[in-house]
C-alpha cells in the first residue's frame, strides 16, 4: 500500500518502500532508500552542501552497520524555478527511472558493477532534472541476476503511466512489477510565478533565492561533461500517425544532450536512422509499437518494434522517386543492423552507431 511522502512543497510524492526525508539547506533535501532499512538523518545533516550522494551511501552503511553489498540509492534534492533537481547515486540492480510528461522514459542512475570501478568504492553520481509532470521512480534494490530484463520490466510499467500524477505511477509498478518503491514527481503546472513557490517550498524570500543554475553553475563541471556509464536505456511508445515520428526526433536532442553523447555521435545521423526505422512501423503496421534508445558500451542502438509479421525490403529507388532509400541509408550510417521476432508474432528492427571515445 503506498503512503504520501513529506517533500517540499513544490513536489508530491508516494511510497510502498521507506523513502526517507532530511531537510539539510536552504535548499538542500536529502533522499534515501535502504535496504535494511537505516535511519541516518543525524549522519546526512552532517555533510556540507557541496556532497554528492556518492559520498552519502557509505556514511549511511557506516552508521546502519549494513553489509557492503546491501542496496541503497540516495538523492540529493534542489528546487528551482523549473521544478527539482536531483542528483541520484544508487548501488542496486533497479535503477531510478525519469517518467517525462511528454511520454518517454529514462532509465538513470548507473549500473551497479560501476561500484567496483569507481575510486572511492561507491556508485557514480547523476543528475536528473524534473520539469512540470515529470515524475521519478526510485525503486528499492533486487538480487535478480537478470539486470537488463529487470531494468526493461520496470521501464515498461512506467511507460505505461507516462504522463500520469504520481500515485498513478506507483500504482502502475506495484500490479506490473511488484516490490516496493518511491516516486517522486512536480505538479503539472507551476503557475505564472514559479519563483514565489520555490520561495514558499524553502522559506527564502523570492529575492534571496538561489537557484542551483545546473548545468552551467555545477560545481563538479568536469564529471558533468562524461557520458554516463552504460548501459542506459529510454523508451517512446509509437502512435498510429505520423506525429510520432517528429515525437522521436524530438526525444533524441534532448537524450543526447542529458546522456552527453552529442559531441561524440553526429546528432543527425542518429534522428534520422530513428526516423526511418519510425515511419516504416507507422506507415507499414497498423500498430506500431516503441522506440527504444540503447547506450552500450561503444555504441548506441535504436530499436523499433511494431506488430507487422512483414520483414523490411531493401528496395533500389531511382533517382526521382520520393522515397524508398530508407533501409540504404540505414545501412550506410550504422555499423550494423538487423530485425529479430518479437511476441505477437511482430518484429523488432534495429541499428547501431558508433560512439567515439572522445578526447
Amino acid at each position: 500500500m503506498t503512503q504520501g511522502v513529506e517533500l517540499p512543497g513544490m513536489l508530491t510524492g508516494v511510497s510502498s518502500a521507506r523513502l526517507h526525508t532530511q531537510r539539510s539547506g536552504p535548499n538542500l533535501w536529502w533522499l534515501w532508500l535502504t535496504d535494511p532499512p537505516t535511519t541516518a538523518a543525524e549522519a546526512l545533516s552532517e555533510l556540507p552542501p557541496t556532497s554528492m550522494p556518492s559520498e552519502a551511501i557509505p556514511l549511511l552503511r557506516q552508521r546502519s552497520a549494513a553489509e557492503p553489498g546491501s542496496t541503497a540509492l540516495v538523492a540529493k534534492l534542489e528546487l528551482d524555478v523549473c521544478g527539482a533537481w536531483l542528483t541520484v547515486a544508487n548501488s542496486s540492480t533497479a535503477r531510478p527511472v525519469v517518467v517525462r510528461r511528454a511520454g518517454w522514459v529514462d532509465l538513470r542512475g548507473h549500473p551497479a558493477t560501476a561500484v567496483d570501478d569507481h575510486a572511492a568504492g561507491a556508485p557514480a553520481d547523476d543528475r536528473v532534472g524534473l520539469g512540470p509532470g515529470d515524475v521519478l521512480v526510485l525503486p528499492l534494490g533486487s538480487d535478480s541476476s537478470a539486470i537488463d530484463t529487470l531494468n526493461d520490466h520496470v521501464v515498461d510499467a512506467c511507460l505505461e503511466s507516462a504522463g500520469r500524477l504520481p500515485q498513478a505511477v506507483a500504482d502502475a509498478l506495484r500490479r506490473r512489477i511488484g516490490g516496493q518503491v518511491a516516486v517522486v514527481g512536480v505538479p503539472g503546472d507551476l503557475g505564472t510565478q514559479p519563483l514565489d513557490r520555490v520561495a514558499m517550498a524553502t522559506g527564502i524570500p523570492a529575492d534571496e533565492v538561489q537557484s542551483p543554475g545546473y548545468p552551467l553553475g555545477d560545481l563538479q563541471p568536469d564529471l558533468w561533461r562524461q557520458p554516463p556509464h552504460p548501459p542506459r536505456l529510454a523508451r517512446l511508445r509509437l502512435s498510429a500517425d505520423r506525429s510520432s515520428v517528429g515525437a522521436v526526433r524530438s526525444l533524441l536532442d534532448r537524450l543526447l544532450a542529458s546522456w552527453r553523447l552529442d559531441e561524440r555521435i553526429d546528432p543527425d545521423d542518429v534522428k534520422l536512422v530513428a526516423t526511418e526505422l519510425a515511419a516504416n512501423a507507422v506507415v507499414h503496421s497498423s500498430a506500431p509499437g516503441t522506440v527504444t534508445v540503447r547506450y552500450r558500451s561503444g555504441v548506441v542502438r535504436i530499436e523499433v518494434t511494431d506488430q507487422s509479421p512483414h520483414q523490411p525490403v531493401q528496395r533500389t529507388a531511382t533517382p526521382d522517386a520520393e522515397g524508398g532509400r530508407g533501409l540504404q541509408l540505414i545501412q550506410a550510417i550504422g555499423s550494423a543492423w538487423g530485425t529479430d521476432a518479437v511476441e505477437n508474432g511482430g518484429k523488432r528492427v534495429w541499428c547501431e552507431l558508433e560512439v567515439s571515445s572522445g578526447s
